[in-house]
This record gives C-alpha cells, structure tokens and sequence, in this order.
C-alpha cells in the first residue's frame, strides 16, 4: 500500500498587506477639514435668510428671472404686477403692448413679508413691474426699492437684456 505525502506546515512568511482597525491620523484630519468647511458655507449661505429684506430682494430677483424665462419657452409676452402692497403676480399675453387680453399665471406669483414694502414700479394705474417680450427683453429698465420697517433698503435692478442685479 502506497503512502501518500502529508501536507507539511509552511513557514509563516511577511505580509507587506496588514490588517486595518481603523482610520489613520491624516484620514481623519481629512474628514474634520471638510466637515469644517462645508459648515463654514452653510452659515454663510443661510446668513441672508434671517433677513426678511434680504430674502425678499433674492426671492424677487428668481421671479423676475422665472418671469422672462417663462416668456421665452412659451413665446408669449409675461409681466409682473404687483396686485396688493406684499403680492405679485404673473399675466402672460401676446406682447406687452396689449392694452386687454392679459391672463394670470397662476404658477408665478409671490408674498412679501408683512415688514418688507415695494416701491418704483413703472405704472401707477396698473402696477406694472416689468413686461418681457417673447425673446426674454425686458420692456423697461425699472429699479425697485424694497424697504424694511427699520427704514433699510435694498434696490433691485431688471435690465433691458434680462439681467438683476441686487444691491443693498
């Protein structure tokens, strides 16, 4: 009867592989970096929100771009009318020059905080803010003025070409 050979233990050899337990000093360090600076941003970009003026003035400034946007993709004229003394409004026509005919958007509109008021829209009779043609062009180039309680303001400027600028 044959033999066969047994298995012979192997010397235990080094391994550059070791194992992990855990995280090194620099990964670490690492993490507290950007977890450091992603806090840092989030401060400064909510810093704005605690300010009803300031918030305003930002939540306008997208309505009036969602405004001349809105007009572009559906070629039709869009302006924003300021219904009551915290409210504006939408309405979309053929051109901005349609003295009838013009019908609410309902999707575009906005509430100003109780303590914030507008002033400098172009049309005392209407309330006409601005009116964007079907090519995005502002028909004016109103500046309007929002003003806190405090007596702070914060002026809002629609170009001709689309553009806002916010300066306080």
């Amino acid at each position: 009867m044959k033999r066969l050979p047994t298995a012979r233990p192997q010397p235990a050899t080094f391994s550059p592989v070791r194992l992990q337990r855990g995280f090194t000093l620099i990964e670490l360090l690492i993490v507290i970096a950007i977890i450091g600076i992603m806090g840092v941003l989030s401060v400064y970009g909510l810093r704005g929100l605690r300010n009803d003026l300031t918030a305003n003035a930002s939540e306008l400034e997208a309505q009036v771009k969602l405004t001349r946007s809105k007009a572009m993709t559906t070629t039709r004229a869009y302006r924003l009318i300021q219904v009551s003394d915290n409210r504006i409004e939408a309405e979309w026509s053929e051109r901005c020059n349609d003295a009838n005919g013009w019908e609410k958007d309902e999707a575009i509109w906005m509430e100003l905080s109780e303590r914030v008021t507008i002033s400098g829209t172009q049309d005392v009779t209407d309330k006409v803010i601005i009116c964007f043609t079907s090519r995005g062009l502002a028909s004016t180039n109103p500046i309007l003025t929002l003003e806190n309680l405090q007596g702070d303001t914060v002026e809002v400027e629609v170009f001709v070409g689309g553009a806002v600028e916010v300066r306080q």
